[in-house]
């Protein structure tokens, strides 16, 4: 996955394309959940709808179901395991 910049999203994707782009709730940060992750190679040079501004800013934009993980020493915890963040990816950049 690759966050591109506030207030853009994916060329040419339909807003409920999670395939492509989608948005996430940040639990543990929080106040991201305007920033559109898409998958690796995806333009997004479109400006989100401009009647949503601030924090709802590109809300048209799918909210994925993703887990959280938060990086640890030695690895990332998922769940109840400890796994290598360099030897795991996301299915080659998709949800």
């Amino acid at each position: 996955m690759r966050l591109v910049q506030p207030g853009f999203k994916a060329d040419g994707v339909a807003d409920n394309n999670a395939r492509l782009q989608w948005r996430l709730v940040w639990s543990a940060v929080g106040g991201q959940e305007h920033r559109v992750a898409v998958k690796p190679g995806t333009s997004a040079d479109t400006l989100c709808d401009p009647k949503n501004r601030g924090n709802d800013v590109c809300k048209e934009v799918f909210i994925g179901g993703c887990l959280t993980m938060v990086a640890l020493e030695g690895g990332a915890r998922f769940g109840d395991r400890v796994v290598d963040q360099v030897a795991m990816m996301m299915g080659g950049g998709e949800l």
